[in-house]
């Protein structure tokens, strides 16, 4: 008995999800086929199986399904390649239209005729032979029924609704197409967050080497502005780092020697060392990415719903047409013209294309919008539960706020000027990497404050608490209120003022002269412009709760 194997395909030419029939029949018809899944967006069909991989390449090509093997690179495709839906469809529908102006000025059957019939033949082509090949698999699709009812159309003599229908069901698989390649593209640009090359540690030579060349265990260098690598430990160095595209939190995180980091996150300032702990394929983000092209397979209920009803719906439509021609002209001797013509009205007009489109072409267009907009659904389903939603909670930081901390109050004490005050601070905090050290420096330039001119000296960071460090004879403290609590200088009028600051969200910096307070300097994240008209509209929506 053969061995089982896993195996990943790529394969093309599946527009949407009711053209999955065919390849879902075509495997089940194969000896060895254990199990598949097929995924629209990310065009990769994972095969358990114990037959050889060739033998099912050959059997979904037969279907007329471009299947490739897993280590297949994607050409760059030509204008004609890119374009030719949007090409045959646009030709198709400029031709309807200029016969149905034409018939509304009189023209006859003879200049209209030809017009319609090379409409059709245009947008028509390729739904024919999917429809063919859906017929010869015993598969029957959209393709199928609507290459059947345009057919019918034009034996009846209706060229004109016969080019309407097949222009409009080209143009509707020809929006999903471009919505799930929109998709894709969203997914790919996820992809290139994480840079394709790093600088690797040789001895004491460094390297530039490809992602997926790296192994666990090698040293990398990251410089201050670049995008992270891969997955990794700090051995030497620290720095800040902008975790936002793993968890979301858009302020920076203070990274020291054993901290992690991820890959596609951003580096601050100074340089680190970090020692490699994931390959590429399974970095935080690569899982994340994977994530998102597994997330596009759940489908809503509305959509498997009408998937299911497509599959039924098309076979007993046929079979009702067939045995309307056939029964009364069989078995009580009807006339077999008029019946005929009534078994080719009945397939033209139950033709449901647009409720068989509308679902899949919407949720994917829902889905696409959001990735483009920087948000990840987990797919159809639960993007058809939003609509449900009655409470909402955000969280506030990059969200409602600009993620960019700025200071807000700088209050003296024992009659420190307040230029000073932001002159000493700014001074210390030159040497410092927090994010807290960016907006007091901001602030400095803002004010044309010449903090410069002060030389700190035994620079020293205290972990989660503050930084110390000497100008001139004096030792200077910039801490938390913790720190400061610690030092026992928390008095009635500094303890008052942290906590008004506190309760309304902002971060306390005290400085503090020879263990001596001379101020405090506030600093929050400003609230973005558009979040409170974003709040009002969310209620306008009827959400609750927010």
């Amino acid at each position: 008995m053969s061995k089982e194997k896993n195996t990943t395909l790529f394969v093309k030419n599946i527009c949407c999800a009711d053209e999955e029939i065919v390849a879902r029949k075509k495997l089940y018809s194969l000896d060895g086929v254990k199990h598949f899944n097929y995924n629209l967006v990310t065009q990769k069909l994972n095969v358990t199986h114990t037959c050889p991989e060739e033998t099912i390449i050959s059997a979904l090509n037969s279907c007329g399904l471009k299947t490739y093997k897993s280590d297949f690179k994607e050409m760059k495709q030509t204008f004609w390649e890119k374009y030719s839906s949007l090409v045959f469809t646009s030709t198709s529908g400029v031709l309807t239209l200029i016969g149905i102006l034409l018939k509304h000025f009189g023209a006859g059957g003879n200049v209209l005729i030809p017009i319609f019939l090379l409409a059709i033949v245009v947008g028509g082509w390729r739904i024919a032979i999917k429809g063919y090949k859906a017929l010869l698999n015993l598969a029957l699709d959209m393709n199928y029924l609507m290459a059947l009812a345009t057919i019918g159309a034009v034996i009846l003599g209706e060229f004109a609704e016969a080019a309407a229908v097949i222009f409009m069901f080209s143009l509707a698989l020809l929006f999903e197409s471009y919505s799930i390649d929109r998709t894709r593209k969203a997914i790919k640009s996820l992809m290139a967050i994480s840079p394709p090359t790093a600088t690797v540690k040789n001895g004491i030579f460094e390297v530039l080497k490809g992602v997926e060349e790296i192994s666990v265990g090698e040293i990398i260098v990251i410089r201050p502005g670049e995008r992270i690598s891969l997955d990794g430990e700090i051995i030497s160095g620290k720095s800040t780092v902008n975790e936002s595209v793993i968890t979301g939190e858009s302020m920076p995180v203070l990274k020291e020697t054993g901290a992690q980091v991820f890959a596609g996150t951003i580096h601050g300032k100074g340089t680190f060392e970090s020692r490699v702990t994931k390959l590429q394929r399974d970095t935080m983000l690569s899982r994340i990415i994977h994530l998102v092209e597994e997330a596009q397979t759940e489908k809503a209920e509305s959509q498997t719903f009408v998937e299911k009803f497509s599959k039924y719906y098309t076979p007993a439509v046929t079979v009702m047409a067939v045995l309307i021609a056939a029964i009364p002209p069989l078995i009580f001797s009807q006339p077999v013209n008029g019946w005929f013509y009534r078994a080719l009205v009945m397939l033209v007009i139950a033709c449901p294309c647009a409720l068989v489109i509308s679902t899949p072409v919407t949720i994917v267009s829902g889905l696409t919008r959001a990735a483009r907009n920087g948000v990840l659904i987990k797919g159809g389903r639960y993007l058809e539960e939003i609509g449900k939603l009655k409470a909402i909670a955000i969280d506030k930081t990059g969200t409602l706020t600009e993620g960019r901390p700025v200071v807000q109050d700088i209050i003296p004490l024992n009659s420190c000027p307040k230029d000073q005050l932001l002159k000493i601070a700014a001074a210390i905090e030159s040497k410092s990497e927090h994010p807290l050290a960016d907006a007091i420096l901001i602030k400095a330039y803002d004010e044309d404050v010449e903090f410069q001119k002060l030389v700190c000296t035994d620079f020293e960071t205290i972990p989660g608490k503050g930084i110390r460090a000497t100008i001139g004879e004096k030792i200077y403290v910039l801490g938390n209120h913790t720190f400061c609590e610690e030092m026992k200088l928390c008095n009635g009028e500094i303890e008052n003022l942290l906590e008004k600051f506190e309760s309304d969200g902002k971060s306390i910096v005290i400085i503090i002269e020879d263990k001596n307070p001379i101020g405090l300097i506030s600093v929050t994240d400003a609230t973005r412009e558009e979040s409170k008209h974003a709040i009002q509209e969310l209620r306008r929506q009827g959400m609750q709760n927010i």
